[in-house]
């Protein structure tokens, strides 16, 4: 495999990146490849003095290829106050890696890991910048870093150059962030490449349909040290996203500050064939360090009761309950009697401002023992601001009473301070077996795969929306599975029983509703990724209803994962085995659909297909659910047939 890099700066300092194949004489220009191991995906890297409108020197470009065909066009390299221009080319090496990991918390268990690597050394005034580019066979990935030299220097990062050039006006599916606002709960729209402008500012991932080629996403991974990448449009008909970082208040000079050595997040280019294979891909975790623990016997996946979301409604389904004692032994029941691994108490449980003591109607101590005397674990709802600057205490604290996580809410932006904290308190929970589920936080970049912990993380417009609005509708809820979930697990909270037809829901925080049908709930438990999920709905909500026993069998952490069938923002199929058994959730936007599922890759053998169906009426009845039962091979195919907002859910069990 190989690998090419290339640079560009357009301010104070440059750093170039370079792949050579041979001799080449510093300050001239080169061009060089890397490709995949399989061959179909090649990165073109030159070292060229283009002056407008940079300062002059030699800047590093890249071009990526698919299949021989242009997917990224010639783009610029580079760290505005780092890298910009005049660079000097130092030397290349290479490198290459292949093997398998385990992964007992992911889609996939057995995830292999297998790139060529190239090394770009470049020399500017101040620093030594590698360009490292990596190609694997779904995506290829670069990122900057400066090595310790002697003693170490500061660095200071103005903004980030990396653009994005595309070859065309192509059809994107972006969420919209605002150029101040950091919020990762738009929604997700699709457009054109010419709807944006500099003055608009997109979310990373970021899917992109090139006509008739192939479909590619924009990401990054290994966040740490620095600050979240947002992407804005160029001049009108230029196709280009431009890369820009997070940052508190446009007065700041620097958006990131460090000292060498010093290594940027990978900046994540996607392809293939299928919108299917990049859902399926790995690339993200694989571009993280290893499983930093020792022991994750202790990481325990799995679903939890949750009052919040339907109103803490009281033991006799009233609202006005609260986070009382009486009201979570009640959810602790319901936990134990479903199987769910925790029972989160959410806003209300502690004194204000004060995370260390529990408020007076809840007898906390009393909770966590009943619960784990019942095989539950208790998870704490917190702010993030109540939890900042005493970390090791709280988190301390909650070990000896008994937790086995936190919820941390409110965090609200990725610049570099706050990734830092959100960093910190995975790796600090881990050292105090807590587990760990973000809100109000950005995006996954793969910190799960290095600190399992981290069973989830919110940045998504999840269920909570149907307490206030109508944003949350199967249109939103279907391109979510091609969008934010391309990023990593998905905390959606998906799970509400009092489900609405088009046209009959109604926002509500007490004893709140769903738009669509319950077999659209049913199938987001296979088709959003989260190790930890959400029971949300109140328990007599789901006690003697159709469907409540395939939430309660179905896994949150798989062996192997496959998307059946795909249309980005239209439906998806998607099945996820656990074991022996297959699961698998399909789910429509507003359209009513008829998709044929072909069970091939269930291998030899017979199977009983537990199926969950939309039921005839439920285009007006969104509630009404068929159950049925039959005996399938793997030479059999299932019909889907889904409402408008419907879906279907499937359970594949051995026979023999």
């Amino acid at each position: 495999m190989k690998l090419l890099r290339m640079m560009a700066v357009p301010l104070p300092l440059v750093v170039l990146l370079l792949i050579s194949v041979g001799q080449q004489s510093p300050g001239a220009e080169t061009r060089t490849e890397l490709a995949s191991p399989d061959g179909r995906l090649r990165v073109e890297v030159t070292l060229e003095a283009r002056k407008f409108p940079y300062p002059s020197g030699l800047r590093p470009y890249y071009r990526v290829l698919y299949k021989d065909q242009t997917i990224i066009d010639y783009s610029l390299l580079g760290l505005a106050g780092v890298l910009e221009g005049g660079a000097a080319y130092k030397g290349v090496g290479r490198t290459t890696g292949d093997k398998v990991w385990i992964n007992d918390f992911g889609t996939r268990r057995e995830i292999r890991d297998r790139y060529n690597e190239a090394v770009i050394s470049l020399q500017t005034k101040l620093h030594q910048v590698d360009l490292i580019f990596r190609a694997y066979d779904d995506g290829i990935a670069f990122r900057y870093n400066l090595p310790l030299r002697g003693n170490s220097a500061s660095v200071g990062i103005i903004d980030e150059l990396t653009s994005f050039n595309l070859t065309g006006n192509h059809t994107i599916y972006a969420q919209k962030a605002g150029l101040t606002t950091i919020f990762y709960e738009w929604p997700y729209t699709k457009m054109k490449m010419d709807d944006l402008s500099p003055a608009v500012r997109v979310t990373v991932p970021l899917l992109v349909r090139q006509g008739q080629g192939p479909w590619m996403a924009l990401a990054e991974a290994d966040l740490d040290g620095y600050a979240g990448m947002y992407l804005t449009g160029g001049r009108r008909g230029a196709h280009t996203f431009q890369a820009t970082l997070a940052h508190k208040d446009s007065s700041q000079k620097y958006r990131v500050t460090g000292k060498t050595p010093f290594v940027t997040p990978w900046r994540v280019v996607m392809a293939g064939d299928e919108i299917g294979g990049l859902l399926e891909s790995n690339l993200l975790t694989n571009l993280n360090d290893a499983c930093a623990l020792a022991d994750t016997s202790w990481i325990k996946p799995g679903k939890a009761a949750w009052s919040w979301w339907s109103g803490n409604l009281t033991t006799a389904g009233k609202a006005g309950g609260g986070i009382t004692t009486e009201t979570m032994l009640h959810y602790a029941d319901f936990a134990a009697e479903a199987g769910l691994a925790y029972l989160l108490i959410d806003d209300g449980w502690h004194k204000k401002g004060d995370i260390t003591k529990p408020a007076g109607q809840l007898d906390l101590p009393r909770v966590i023992q009943y619960c784990r005397d019942r095989g539950v674990e208790v998870i704490l709802w917190m702010d993030w601001h109540n939890l900042a600057g005493r970390i090791d205490p709280v988190l301390a604290l909650y070990q000896n009473w008994g937790v086995g996580g936190v919820k941390i809410d409110f965090i609200r932006g990725d610049d570099p301070e706050m990734v830092d904290f959100c960093n910190t308190v995975v790796r600090k929970a881990a050292e105090h077996h807590l587990v760990v589920d973000f809100h109000g936080v950005y995006k996954p970049t793969g910190l799960e795969r290095t600190y399992p912990n981290l069973l989830t993380q919110e940045g998504v417009r999840g269920l909570e929306y149907n307490h206030w609005t109508r944003w949350c509708d199967p249109d939103h809820t279907v391109m979510l599975a091609f969008t934010r979930a391309l990023a990593g697990p998905m905390d959606f909270t998906p799970g509400g029983f009092r489900n609405a037809a088009r046209g009959a829901f109604k926002p509500s925080a007490d004893s709140p509703m769903t738009q669509g049908t319950r077999c659209h709930q049913l199938a987001m438990y296979v088709v959003y990724f989260s190790p930890l999920q959400m029971c949300s709905d109140y328990p007599d909500a789901y006690r003697g209803q159709k469907g409540f026993d395939f939430i309660r069998e179905v896994p949150t952490v798989w062996d192997e994962t496959r998307v059946l069938a795909a249309d980005a923002g239209e439906y998806i199929i998607t099945a996820r085995r656990k074991g022996d058994c297959w699961y698998l959730g399909g789910m429509t936007n507003w359209h009513a659909r008829e998709i044929e599922i072909p069970l091939a890759f269930l291998g030899p053998g017979t199977y009983r297909a537990e199926i969950y169906a939309d039921g005839d009426d439920a285009k007006i009845n969104a509630e009404s659910t068929e159950i049925s039962a039959e005996t399938v091979r793997a030479s059999d195919r299932i019909m889907a047939r889904m409402a408008p907002g419907g879906g279907i859910a499937v359970r594949l069990v051995p026979v023999d």
